[in-house]
């Protein structure tokens, strides 16, 4: 199961949702009726559809006392503010320091008022104090960089405010501040409920007054293309990030082993300060060698080995195997069953992108082929169909071949049915493939 295939189904899920969205704005576009202001001036509301619904296009111009946009001092019909803060903190990990960067808004203001739009022959009004869906122009952008010490006020051109309280788990690298404005006087299209005489924004959750400088044909030749690009790109990205989602190769995150048969290796990483638990399945009777080990990084896990019976009771524990290299290492008997491994840093320390670690498990009294099961040399190739449906179930699962082959060619019946009813619980959360191979 691959994370990177989930998250490109989502985004593409998210494209999609986009070109919904375009699509109901080109269809109300194509349905609403349209007339001049003109027009609209003279029937009223009757001009509007049973909902309401108008939409008109004409020269726009500024109210008697327009607004004027803070950063820059442009008068205008409607502006955005957003000011926000640039910040770097250090990450400790295993490899060494990381820096990471980012950014937060911390302050966002609309404002915007009613407005004239007319013809020749009329006039109607359009009320933006609700953010309306727009072409707004960028009227200003400063950036205020940050050394040793804070400024307790900020400067965006004509706008000062207080410098907001900083979080401590990172250091503030600078302040940016962007203005963006409504312009008046050109030709402009809008789109929405009729109230009166005055256009503003649709009644519901959804609604939005469109507005544009571009007419009614660009922007309804533009939401048309959008919509076709956001079906095309999302529909590849949710349909093939499924597919890469399900039959795609598992993460490598967390605990990176998953289900173990007899003896295995993996590789993994701890990211949790309780550690990975990793199920293992032991289908005979036999000693294994269990080792735990450190990766070669600047900062290793130091290795805490525990291993818990199918009751819970532990039956093994080791913290350093007594070399002085912080491995640790557990050599002994094991009865047939499922075992559950814990693998853990010592003082439970977690870190950015998780501890690194490698297990590895060695049967060191492993029998001739067949004597295991207490079978002549002559039988191993009438081996039960159980133990080899045990064994591509094991396959299924992720694990090696070498590792899944005890079950097809020493194991009893009675560990191979059990080992295969364990992995049959938990073949839905692997996939169909396991699934189909389990059943």
């Amino acid at each position: 199961m691959s994370v990177l295939g989930w998250f490109l189904a989502v985004c593409g899920i998210a494209g999609v949702v986009f070109a919904i969205m375009q699509m109901l704005k080109m269809k109300k576009m194509q349905t609403v009726p349209f007339k001049t202001p003109g027009e609209i001036a003279k029937a009223g509301t009757a001009a509007a559809d049973a909902k309401g619904m108008i939409s008109t296009e004409g020269q726009s111009h500024l109210p008697s006392e327009p607004l004027i946009a803070p950063m820059s001092g442009e008068p205008c019909l409607a502006y955005q503010i957003t000011v926000e803060r640039k910040w770097e903190k250090e990450e400790q990990t295993e490899n060494g320091t990381k820096k990471n960067t980012g950014s937060d808004k911390f302050h966002t203001v609309y404002r915007g008022g009613k407005f004239e739009l007319n013809d020749a022959s009329g006039a109607v009004h359009v009320d933006v104090s609700k953010e309306p869906d727009a072409d707004f122009a960028q009227s200003h952008s400063s950036t205020i960089k940050v050394g040793m010490t804070i400024p307790g006020m900020l400067d965006f051109g004509k706008l000062q405010m207080n410098t907001p309280q900083i979080s401590r788990d990172s250091r503030t690298t600078a302040f940016v501040g962007t203005e963006k404005i409504l312009k008046a006087g050109g030709t402009m299209y809008a789109m929405g409920a009729l109230k009166g005489d005055t256009i503003g924004t649709p009644d519901g959750m959804l609604g939005k007054l469109v507005l544009s400088t571009k007419g009614r044909a660009v922007l309804l030749a533009s939401t048309k293309r959008n919509m076709m690009l956001g079906y095309a790109i999302g529909g590849f990205l949710a349909i093939g990030g499924t597919g890469l989602g399900i039959f795609g190769p598992k993460p490598t995150g967390g605990s990176g082993c998953s289900n173990l048969v007899a003896a295995a290796s993996c590789k993994g990483k701890i990211t949790a300060k309780n550690g990975s638990d990793i199920t293992w399945n032991v289908p005979a009777k036999g000693k294994y060698r269990v080792t735990l080990t450190q990766p070669a990084v600047k900062r290793p896990i130091d290795t805490v080995l525990t291993i818990n019976d199918a009751t819970g009771h532990q039956v093994a524990m080791n913290d350093d195997d007594g070399s002085g290299s912080h491995n640790s290492v557990v050599e002994q008997e094991f009865e047939p069953g499922t075992y559950t491994v814990n693998v853990r840093d010592f003082s439970r320390r977690t870190i950015s992108g998780g501890f690194s670690y490698a297990l590895d498990i060695v049967q060191t009294d492993a029998p001739a082929p067949g004597a295991a099961a207490g079978l002549p040399v002559a039988a191993i190739g009438a081996r039960p169909a159980i133990c080899q449906k045990a064994f591509d179930c094991c396959v299924a699962f992720g694990s090696s071949a070498e590792s899944c082959d005890v079950l097809r060619k020493t194991a009893p019946e009675t560990s191979c049915e059990a080992i295969l009813g364990n992995f049959r619980k938990n073949a839905k959360h692997r996939g169909k493939a396991a699934v189909a191979a389990c059943r």
